[in-house]
This record gives structure tokens, sequence and C-alpha cells, in this order.
């Protein structure tokens, strides 16, 4: 039974797929807008990490300990998200993600 319906699906991911590839051949997409906020401002000092974002005319500033963030990734902030990720194995280079409101 798990057969039959991995061979269903696969046939019709199979269609689906050719039916996209012939629409996305045509057509086309025109995005507009502006960017309304800059991006939030980081400042780091030893193990602190000042985060300082924008929100309409509103403006947080937050302090983090890293060793904290890097414990408990991802913290919410008053308008934002931080998270903590590790690159390497011996966790001596790491990438902090900020997602703002």
């Amino acid at each position: 039974m798990k057969t039959i319906a991995v061979a269903l699906t696969l046939a019709t991911l199979g269609i689906s797929m050719a039916q996209a590839t012939s629409a996305s051949s045509t057509g086309r997409i025109t995005f507009s807008g502006a960017i309304v906020e800059d991006a939030c401002r980081i400042n780091q000092q030893e193990e602190q990490m000042q985060v300082t974002c924008l929100s309409g005319p509103k403006q947080t500033t937050e302090t983090l300990n890293l060793q904290q963030l890097a414990k408990q990734s991802p913290l919410r902030l008053a308008t934002s998200q931080v998270s903590y990720r590790w690159i390497d194995q011996r966790h001596t280079m790491a990438v902090i993600t900020i997602s703002h409101e």
C-alpha cells in the first residue's frame, strides 16, 4: 500500500512539475514598494550585544548577554527575535540572526 501511494505521489508530482514548467516559461511578475524602516543597529562589546531597532517612530534598545543567548536561543525581544547558531564544531564562530517585526 505504501509503495502504491509513493508511486501515485511521484506520478502526480511529475504532472504538477510539467505543468509548472510550461507555465513558468511565460508571464510577468512586477514588484513595487519601498523599504520603510532601517535595519536594526548592533553594537557588540565583549560578552554583550546591544540591539537597537526602529518600529515606526518608536525606537527600542535591548542588551543581550551572548553566553545566555548561546544557551537559550532563540530569545524573544520587544520587537524582534534573536537566534544563535554555531557554524563550526569547536564553537569558535557563530551566526546571530535578528528577525525584526
